[in-house]
């Protein structure tokens, strides 16, 4: 399946690939053991001895029926694993997210922007989706009611608009954002002390850090790690779960490891202590 094009991947994990693989090997290789060993029961009992999963014949040398079968059970196992993983590897599901669609397959994630997007059409339990590059895909959508699909297809659509319709952003001076928001020698527990502050303190985030201009630095991939931690801290201390979502969303695009980590953390309300774990890194590295 040619995929080329379609998004941009933002997340692979090759080991669970590998981890289907070896489930379905092993599982192939306990059911073909197990069938096996049920015809070899009343053979070996016939002869006197309990029955052995390869065996010796009646003058000590290895059974060659029995290594044949065993060689043909690990064979066939192998192959189903194959065809299960490249089953898997060849289906994508949707799942739309604030700014594209997300493509979910076996170990891997794409994201493909609305703004690629041409156009989305529904066929049964799937949507046919257009790029504007002229590669048309079909994705699977694990919805059981077609008028689910309809439903996805149209809030896809929606959002296609918003972004095809809405006016570039206007960015502040990047400058402001460091003094407010970086560590700036402050201790991890300081600086977090400090920015909740900045968050419950309504008029000068009103005056100074609009929802919308935290957002920016957020996504701004130019901005110092530390400094888009610290915006996304002081947005999610006021924000509802939707907010949750476009944070996650943002980590999972996002290319720096220890930045990731501590979005997600950040996106989770995890506790200080786990909260403290994911910055430390970002302190270390200087970058805010």
């Amino acid at each position: 399946m040619n995929v080329d094009g379609l998004g941009e991947v933002v997340e692979r994990r090759p080991g669970l690939v590998a981890a289907a693989a070896a489930i379905v090997f092993v599982c192939g290789l306990l059911l073909g053991a197990a069938v096996f060993m049920t015809s070899r029961t009343s053979t070996s009992y016939d002869h006197g001895r309990p029955p052995s999963l390869l065996g010796v014949d009646a003058k000590g040398a290895p059974d060659a029926w029995a290594i044949a079968s065993m060689t043909i059970i690990v064979v066939v196992s192998a192959g189903c694993a194959f065809l299960v993983v490249a089953s898997a590897r060849s289906r994508f599901r949707v799942d739309p997210l604030h700014d594209g669609v997300r493509l979910q397959r076996l170990g891997e994630t794409r994201l493909v922007p609305y703004a690629d997007l041409k156009s989305v059409g529904v066929e049964g339990k799937q949507l046919a989706l257009r790029l504007r590059s002229t590669l048309m895909f079909s994705v699977n959508t694990g919805m059981g009611d077609p008028a689910d699909v309809r439903e996805l297809r149209d809030e896809i659509l929606r959002r296609m608009d918003a972004v095809r319709y809405e006016e570039p952003p206007v960015e502040a001076p990047e400058h402001d954002d460091e003094p407010l928001l970086a560590p700036g020698g402050r201790s991890v527990d300081r600086w977090l002390s400090d920015l909740r502050a900045m968050a419950g303190d309504t008029g000068y985030r009103d005056a100074a850090m609009s929802p919308e201009r935290l957002w920016h630095v957020v996504e701004n991939r130019s901005a110092p790690p530390a400094v888009r931690a610290g915006a996304a801290i002081v947005l999610v201390a006021g924000a509802g779960p939707r907010a949750h979502d476009r944070l996650h969303a943002i980590a999972t695009a996002c290319d720096d490891n220890h930045l990731r980590i501590a979005l997600e953390r950040i996106a989770r309300r995890t506790d200080d202590h786990g909260l403290h774990a994911a910055l430390e890194p970002l302190f270390a590295s200087k970058s805010g």
